[in-house]
């Protein structure tokens, strides 16, 4: 004769939802850490130049041709965000 699980539904809902929390609280650390918004904008500036880059092969599109522009000021726009994310010392 096959056992029945004891489980309560009741409790395992709320483990499944203090798991999720500890999900989000780890997410929210890590969008919040310096380090990760620094990790984050060098993704940024190395997607954006690779497009940048890419879309420079076909300025002849008009596509293309604003793709590459929009790229350049994404490139840019991460560029000065990776820089404000490190303490300004000065010699």
């Amino acid at each position: 004769m096959p056992r029945k699980s004891s489980k309560n539904p009741v409790l395992s809902h709320n483990t499944q939802k203090s798991r999720v929390s500890k999900e989000l609280s780890s997410t929210q650390t890590f969008l919040t850490s310096t380090e990760s918004k620094r990790e984050f904008a060098k993704l940024g500036m190395s997607a954006s130049l690779m497009t940048c880059v890419g879309s420079a092969f076909f300025m002849k599109n008009k596509t293309a041709k604003n793709l590459h522009i929009l790229s350049g000021i994404a490139l840019v726009g991460f560029s000065i965000w990776h820089s404000s994310l490190y303490d300004k010392k000065f010699k």
